[in-house]
């Protein structure tokens, strides 16, 4: 058991959105076991941003800066072993296919429904696992999924009402605990314990409290149906 949760067998990431929850997670990333992570958003680095996500706190926001740019350039002047690819535009479906090939994996930090969407259709027809992640004033979540488990359309297309975007509030602080838990769920997947895959995990920061929801596939889902 050991020897199997120690074996990497996936070195390399892609990170999409490094914005409030994005911001946080990244250089707890960057502390771990990943050569290479890719960071990529199209958004640049406001006064307004800098008020919920202080790794920016230090950007003149008078130029232009993008986000994943400056990212990159901190984490590797701290980890000058590791590789930090800056992508500064936005992911559609055409970039998203180009991209996620050159990674072993995705964490999915945006708070675009769409852009879930079309990421959890690429990455299923890759075989790349993804972990899609997001936080709103009240709580966060997070969802593994791998090959042979349900993907994150299995979720939205049986949604009741329209599922839960995050959002770029300057109140937001993810707690502790959630980022722990988010990133230990990232740390497993990439040595290859896919036992976090089909979990839908939510954490309140009011208080705390936890639940966790085993999500069985749908089986008329369009995209498992195609990428069985």
């Amino acid at each position: 058991f050991v020897s199997f949760m120690t074996q990497r067998h996936y070195k390399s990431v892609l990170v999409i959105g490094a914005g409030a929850l994005g911001s946080r997670v990244i250089p707890l990333l960057a502390e771990g076991e990943f050569d290479r992570i890719g960071i990529a958003d199209g958004d640049i680095v406001t006064k307004k941003n800098q008020m919920s996500q202080p790794a920016y706190a230090p950007v003149d926001t008078s130029r232009v800066v993008h986000k994943s740019v400056f990212m990159s350039y901190v984490l590797s002047s701290k980890h000058p072993e590791k590789e930090f690819i800056s992508h500064p535009f936005y992911i559609g479906e055409e970039r998203a296919r180009t991209i996620i090939q050159d990674y072993d994996m995705v964490i999915d930090l945006t708070d675009n429904m769409q852009t879930r969407l079309v990421l959890n259709s690429v990455c299923r027809m890759l075989s790349k696992p993804v972990i899609f992640a997001s936080i709103d004033e009240s709580e966060g979540f997070f969802y593994s999924t791998s090959d042979g488990f349900a993907c994150y359309n299995c979720i939205y297309r049986n949604s009741i009402g329209s599922p839960k975007e995050g959002c770029d509030s300057s109140t937001i602080t993810p707690s502790d605990e959630f980022l722990l838990r988010l990133t230990d769920a990232v740390t497993r997947t990439a040595r290859g314990d896919h036992s976090q895959s089909g979990h839908l995990n939510y954490t309140s920061f009011v208080n705390g409290s936890r639940m966790e929801i085993n999500v069985a596939k749908d089986m008329a889902c369009e995209i498992c149906s195609v990428h069985k």
